[in-house]
């Protein structure tokens, strides 16, 4: 038995094993062939959704290379430096959370899978707005005899709200608002 080291990963190599004695080397055994495993395919589906102040990031396991993956690492990009920020170096699954964002706002995200050879290429990116806060200053005023006028006080940088009110037989409807 003999372990041949510092191999280059994810390559195929052949061997043959022959004997030598005092009177010299014996023939060659037959070809026998090896490939050295390698860091895990990059994730190619990392995708988000928002809900409350948690972003929820999902993904697919990618090709191991030959060991199984033990974790993954979680990065999100800085707003303010473009810098990339370890979320999380040790995921034991396929998910996991950003909690507590900073409302309305564009967070990108990428994420490495490891094994033990070492760790993947990043991921794809994927880029996830968080949730509007609650409009605020929110007033009913009677109208003419059908009508009811809601105003409230804009939200910096929403293009598009949802209402949800109450109607005098207490279904409920959706009114959709576009601000300018």
């Amino acid at each position: 038995t003999y372990t041949v080291e510092n191999l280059t990963p994810d390559t195929v190599y052949y061997f043959k094993v022959s004997a030598i004695n005092g009177l010299g080397q014996g023939a060659s055994s037959a070809s026998a062939t090896g490939e050295t495993p390698d860091t895990p395919e990059a994730v190619d589906d990392l995708a988000g959704t928002a809900s409350g102040t948690t972003i929820t990031l999902t993904w697919t396991e990618p090709e191991n290379n030959g060991y199984a993956i033990s974790s993954y690492r979680l990065q999100v990009q800085s707003v303010e430096t473009g810098n990339w920020i370890n979320l999380d170096s040790n995921i034991q699954g396929l998910t996991a959370q950003h909690t507590n964002v900073i409302s309305d706002t564009e967070f990108t995200y990428r994420v490495f899978a490891t094994n033990a050879i070492g760790e993947s290429d990043a991921s794809n990116t994927a880029s996830v707005w968080s949730l509007p806060t609650a409009p605020t200053g929110v007033t009913a005023t009677a109208g003419s005899g059908t009508e009811i006028i809601i105003t409230w006080n804009t939200i910096t940088g929403t293009t598009s709200v949802s209402y949800t009110h109450l109607r005098a037989h207490e279904t409920r409807h959706d009114l959709v608002c576009r601000l300018l």
